[in-house]
């Protein structure tokens, strides 16, 4: 940043904390003004738009959106010289709305199966071609399992949720898909291979559920089972001792009860791919 533009921005109310948050405060701000000043239309707003908006010197908030340009949470049009909402805010913010409605209404279900089984229940939903995992219930068991904490994101195929939501897919979709993260998978899942996944994804198919032995941390073991219209799934994890056969079978029979209510009452709401 120059002198002038320091002087310029004096009157802003970030000047008096630290430059790190003052620089990470302006970018939000300007945003936030992308989206609510015309950028989330595909007219897009122009450079003096958010200037007079922001209170911020012309050359900070056009350092600002070049930022925002280069991370893609904004674009720039080339004809108009206008700025619009880019795909990673438009991302962000389907994740964002996601989560309070998905996240909101299968919270109880998904305590209630906790308690239920004394394990780790877990939620994880599609987020383009990998999977995230949006909430986490631990039961009551003596020994949590700490394969997953939300925030997490694998490639599709790996943990039983990744595997559960690989199988709706036809099996040029899953080639395409194991194609695309095979460096990924070699370098992070060194217990996994293309066969082995394939051969989940084969028994996921037969039965109706995933399971996934200890392949992404060893000793922690998942059952999971996808919604029925694939836009996410439900997994309930335990060390080995305690997800034994037929244990797992009683497990994917309550999974598979959970996922149809959810579904159920997520009738009518978007929680789609978000592709």
């Amino acid at each position: 940043m120059n002198a002038s533009d320091d002087l310029d921005d004096r009157s802003t109310p970030w000047t008096g904390s630290p430059s790190g948050a003052q620089s990470a405060g302006r970018v939000l701000h300007v945003l936030r003004l992308l989206a609510t000043t015309g950028g989330a239309t595909e007219y897009g707003c122009g450079l003096g738009d958010l200037v007079r908006a922001s209170g911020l010197a012309k050359p900070t908030v056009h350092r600002l959106l070049a930022a925002l340009v280069a991370s893609g949470f904004a674009e720039r049009d080339p004809r108009t010289s206008r700025y619009r909402l880019g795909e990673e805010a438009q991302l962000v913010g389907a994740l964002a709305a996601r989560r309070t409605s998905v996240q909101r209404i299968a919270r109880p279900l998904l305590a209630d199966l906790a308690a239920r089984t004394r394990e780790t229940v877990l939620l994880t939903v599609r987020r383009g071609r990998e999977c995230l995992c949006l909430h986490r219930e631990d039961g009551l068991g003596q020994i949590r399992t700490y394969v997953l904490t939300v925030g997490d994101t694998h490639p599709l195929g790996v943990n039983a949720g990744g595997i559960a939501l690989l199988a709706l897919e036809d099996d040029d979709a899953v080639a395409a898909s194991l194609d695309r993260d095979a460096e990924w998978i070699v370098t992070d899942y060194p217990l996994l291979d293309r066969a082995r996944i394939l051969a989940m994804v084969a028994d996921t198919r037969r039965r109706g559920w995933s399971f996934n032995d200890g392949r992404v941390c060893p000793g922690a073991w998942g059952v999971a089972v996808a919604l029925p219209h694939g836009s996410a799934a439900i997994t309930v994890a335990g060390v080995e001792q305690r997800m034994r056969a037929e244990r797992r079978t009683e497990i994917a029979g309550l999974l598979h009860v959970v996922a149809k209510t959810l579904e159920r009452r997520l009738s009518g709401r978007s929680v789609g791919n978000t592709a």
